[in-house]
């Protein structure tokens, strides 16, 4: 009851509109995700002839993240997100154009921020009112870049989102999209790709995924994935060895064998961009249990 009482202080017919309190308390209100609040700020608003300025409250923007849009999409509030989608159908407010597909004050949409987030359901929601409102869902959101160039699915797999990623692939086929050169193998700003960034975040599980799907699209796999070079002039077993990662060697030395690999030179004995084989760099960490592996295969 306390915040209805200030609003109705901010806001009287006597006093009229007071517009910067305003917009501080809707900015409040979405923070704490309060969608009470909110109806009733536009709903007053509303009453009285005053859609314009629902309008102006739900594209102002603050000086840091963006509009309310963008603030509930960084506060993880999905049901903020409906209210507020919910009254842009009632208002002239361009759904496209004014709020899924706005950048904030830091270049992101609400799309990208949902994976920064983890948030797949906010993602299907978002992916649904895409749909909704025609928007171009291969370009305007799947492939879509942030500010520093990164897609959607470039950001899931630096963070190791197995789920968002495998959602991702299901709305690549749906549209038709080329999985392969589109999300597979595809790179970022850095020049790496999924399957090296799911090496560099020593993801083991995200890495079979990848493989599997990989199998599927009949890409190169010993020569697009396996012994492929990062822009590190790195490969993924060069990246496990320096980690210690035991489990992903062991799962890059049975897919050696699967897509006949020499596995002695092009694995076992490979030197990495420092000039280390697997083995030199076991005995500098003194990795014993790699080390024993390594033994076993040689």
């Amino acid at each position: 009851m306390e915040s209805k009482s200030r609003i109705q202080i901010i806001y009287s017919k006597k006093k009229g509109l007071k517009s910067n309190e305003l917009k501080k308390v809707l900015h409040q209100a979405v923070e704490e995700g309060n969608d009470h609040i909110i109806d009733y700020i536009f709903g007053s608003l509303k009453a009285t002839g005053n859609s314009d300025t629902i309008n102006k409250l739900l594209l102002h923007e603050d000086g840091y993240r963006g509009n309310a849009w963008h603030v509930a999409a960084w506060r993880d509030h999905i049901k903020t997100l409906e209210t507020l989608w919910g009254w842009g159908t009632k208002v002239q407010v361009n759904l496209k154009e004014d709020l899924l597909l706005q950048k904030g004050r830091n270049g992101l949409i609400a799309w990208h921020i949902a994976v920064y987030n983890g948030n797949k359901y906010m993602l299907e929601k978002l992916w649904d009112w895409g749909r909704e409102v025609q928007v171009n869902l291969k370009y305007d959101l799947l492939l879509a870049k942030g500010f520093i160039g990164l897609t959607a699915w470039d950001i899931a797999a630096s963070y190791g989102n197995k789920e968002i990623l495998e959602k991702m692939w299901d709305w690549g086929k749906e549209l038709q999209v080329n999985l392969k050169e589109d999300l597979l193998l595809a790179k970022d700003v850095d020049g790496l790709n999924a399957w090296n960034k799911a090496a560099e975040i020593s993801n083991k599980e995200i890495l079979e995924i990848l493989w599997g799907w990989g199998r599927e699209m009949q890409v190169n796999l010993k020569y697009d994935l396996l012994l492929a070079k990062g822009a590190d002039e790195k490969t993924v077993w060069d990246i496990a060895s320096e980690k210690g990662k035991k489990e992903i060697l062991e799962k890059l030395w049975g897919w050696g064998r699967e897509v006949e690999v020499n596995l002695k030179d092009d694995l076992l004995l490979a030197k990495g961009v420092d000039g280390l084989t697997a083995w030199d760099i076991a005995a500098w960490y003194g990795n014993k249990y790699i080390l024993d592996k390594l033994w076993i295969w040689g």
